[in-house]
């Protein structure tokens, strides 16, 4: 009878290397897998106080969070994003959190309403999907050139149709 002790076959291959392989793979693999890191990301924004209305979506590939969903403040916007780079393992996040509408009209009219030149004026203010439309009857060219100055700085709008008159 005889007995062999210095190989183990495993998948066809020797055991050391099979170990080795084993051992590199579980260093690549030690920290928290993309589902583990989504699973904390969404405790810690459901858990947080400023965020617990929020209707956020969140995907997580390669340690890369996407945040997805719209916000009733500009804080929120910002706060939600530090929450998720609070994570441990998370390399990086992405926000393509938008500001709801009602809150873009309300930044634009207050925006407008605080310019010495405007604060008169009456202009119709509607946002749709981030797209800011404005109108009046009652603008000349550099009413309108300062509105659309004032607009291009506030960084939630994704676009501006201009009717103005």
């Amino acid at each position: 009878m005889t007995t062999r002790y210095n190989t183990l076959v495993l998948g066809g291959a020797d055991w050391r290397r099979t170990v080795a392989c084993l051992g590199v793979a579980l260093a690549a693999g030690c920290g928290p897998t993309d589902n583990d890191l989504r699973a904390e990301v969404m405790a810690r924004l459901t858990l947080d106080p400023e965020l617990v209305f929020v209707e956020l979506e969140v995907g997580v590939a390669g340690a890369v969070v996407e945040l997805t969903g719209h916000t009733a403040t500009l804080d929120t916007l910002s706060r939600a994003v530090d929450v998720a780079r609070a994570v441990d393992g998370v390399a990086d996040v992405v926000s393509r959190l938008r500001a709801s509408d009602a809150l873009i009209e309300s930044v634009v009219r207050d925006a407008l309403a605080a310019a010495p030149m405007l604060g008169d004026i009456p202009i119709q203010v509607v946002a749709r999907r981030g797209r800011v439309r404005l109108e009046s009857d009652q603008t000349d060219t550099e009413q309108r050139a300062r509105v659309l100055e004032i607009i291009s700085a506030i960084d939630v709008i994704i676009g501006v149709d201009d009717f103005m008159r």
